[in-house]
């Protein structure tokens, strides 16, 4: 069962804004340098935006019964939304380029695209698939003038392409079965809480001690990115329930241009003419996405 009945597409700045903020949350993981402890940081984000989320929904009185159905709804939304890509990055990143990662995650549309068509949630549309040709294009400009060796074996490549599927069937999933009565806070929440269940399982699981995930929360620029990533969530939650997964997940294709800016304005790295390509490219993806939605 979809959500509510959608209002009018929102406004073109609410689409871009998502992806900013998203690049900023990248921005702020890569700043934290959680690479080497990942599994501690990914428990103590979860844990922060559950505390987040259920101090605004005890102030607007808007905590929630978890019946079986939401249980489930929020079990499914939270492998597909964290467990999986966070396992298989995991996996997949020390075998092969992260250049080549990066592009193979930043194609999320395209497999949002190619799910939805496939299961026949959308009608084959000119504008979408164009809008998906576009995209990937400014992502392929960007591949052509790193410098990425060829030796990234194709069957990790295969397997990392299980990151933007994972993302493509959750956002598409939390469509569709959005449990009836619920805003877009609470299903964040929701997600969140029962995500943190599972990652709190694992850490145990492989010996992650509580003063390595509490440890994150003495670094100020964690803390920002606990911030960044709540409204990030939120805001998607959203979106998703208003444009629809497709449109929103074309708009993510201006992750990378917007990343550009914040790697200039944190790491002062340098917008090249590649970069700047990219950044039309994905303008333009994300402008025909939403005409074909608006008709």
């Amino acid at each position: 069962m979809t959500a509510a009945v959608r209002p009018a597409l929102p406004q073109l700045h609410l689409l871009i804004l998502l992806p900013v903020i998203w690049a900023l949350h990248f921005a702020f993981i890569k700043k934290i340098g959680a690479d080497t402890d990942a599994l501690a940081a990914l428990t103590a984000l979860l844990a922060a935006l559950c505390a987040l989320y259920f101090g605004v929904l005890t102030l607007k009185r808007q905590l929630f019964v978890f019946t079986r159905s939401r249980l489930i709804f929020f079990l499914v939304a939270g492998v597909l939304a964290y467990v999986v890509p966070l396992g298989v990055e995991m996996l997949a990143a020390p075998k092969i380029d992260a250049t080549v990662l990066t592009m193979i995650v930043s194609l999320t549309p395209v497999f949002t695209v190619a799910v939805a068509m496939g299961l026949r949630l959308i009608r084959p549309a000119m504008r979408l698939i164009l809008s998906v040709v576009v995209g990937t294009t400014g992502i392929l400009l960007l591949l052509l003038e790193s410098n990425t060796s060829v030796e990234s074996p194709t069957i990790w490549i295969i397997i990392a392409c299980l990151v933007p599927m994972a993302y493509a069937v959750d956002a598409l999933y939390v469509e569709h079965f959005w449990p009836p009565g619920l805003n877009a806070l609470q299903v964040a929440f929701g997600e969140s809480f029962v995500s943190l269940l599972i990652l709190l399982t694992l850490t145990l699981l492989t010996g992650v001690s509580g003063a390595a995930i509490g440890g994150w929360f003495l670094q100020t620029d964690f803390l920002i990115l606990c911030v960044v990533t709540a409204i990030e969530v939120v805001l998607f939650f959203y979106l998703v329930s208003t444009v629809g997964a497709v449109t929103v997940n074309v708009a993510s294709f201006l992750v990378l241009p917007a990343g550009f800016f914040w790697g200039w304005l944190i790491f002062d790295e340098v917008i090249t003419a590649a970069g700047f390509g990219c950044v039309i490219c994905a303008v333009t993806a994300l402008h025909l996405a939403k005409r074909n939605a608006e008709e």
